[in-house]
């Protein structure tokens, strides 16, 4: 009987500490310090698809229309080190993005596969640095809500950023000056595995007495790294100090 009753004691005992030992494992530094982990490849954005050939590439967007000038440029520089194909904001429409018509840019490497991409304008016709910074906060409202938060890391001059609220209510930093630049800082989102990311990038300049002033917007839409141009592997020798570094 009285066997019975310690190993009553025992298992009573056992059971009251069972919530504090879980309670406990699930404070453990290791539980806290966990970190989501990062979101899948991005494999496209709209119609463009990372890798596609150039040829798809062109004739993916409707009512896109692209520069003259670039499209020779392609075809000429492709082989050698890739290239940069702007669309033409003239001749071409586009689909609002969060109330602009941004026009794509679209960069190929060497074998002429897609493998970045950017979605801009320049804004002038009499912008303001307000007007500039609005459209700002209604570009960083609509990835967020696409993608969730975003990362951002102040860098040199960026540390004394002004901190800002969009429209939605999301901080962001931009510089203190807008005389006569004002920048918003890089906001990265959705940092992918294999290195791709979206990023948004803002600069307005005040302009002067011979120039407009202008609005720079830009989401990088970057594809994986695997994609990326080569770096040129110069003959042993033949290298320049600049190439090699030095």
């Amino acid at each position: 009987m009285r066997r019975a009753s310690v190993l009553l004691l025992v298992v009573a005992a056992a059971c009251s500490k069972s919530p504090a030992a879980g309670q406990k494992a699930e404070n453990s530094p290791a539980q806290a310090s966990a970190k989501p982990s990062p979101p899948a490849p991005l494999k496209k954005w709209d119609e463009f698809t990372f890798g596609m050939s150039f040829d798809d590439a062109i004739t993916a967007a409707r009512g896109v229309e692209w520069d003259a000038e670039s499209f020779q440029k392609c075809r000429n520089e492709i082989p050698v080190k890739g290239c940069s194909l702007s669309a033409n904001p003239k001749r071409s429409y586009r689909p609002s993005f969060a109330g602009m018509e941004l026009m794509p840019t679209l960069d190929f490497n060497e074998d002429g596969k897609l493998t970045d991409l950017r979605i801009g304008r320049i804004y002038k016709a009499g912008v303001t640095a307000a007007q500039c910074e609005a459209m700002h906060g209604r570009l960083l409202d609509k990835l967020t809500s696409m993608f969730g938060q975003r990362s951002y890391e102040p860098k040199g001059a960026d540390k004394a950023a002004v901190v800002r609220k969009s429209p939605g209510g999301n901080t962001y930093h931009r510089s203190k000056s807008v005389s006569p630049v004002m920048v918003a800082g890089i906001e990265d989102f959705r940092v992918a595995t294999d290195g791709g990311k979206i990023s948004l990038l803002t600069t307005f300049t005040a302009g002067s007495e011979y120039t407009d002033p202008e609005c720079f917007i830009d989401i990088y839409v970057d594809g994986p790294k695997s994609l990326r141009r080569a770096p040129i592997d110069f003959p042993d020798g033949n290298e320049s100090k600049t190439d090699a570094g030095e």
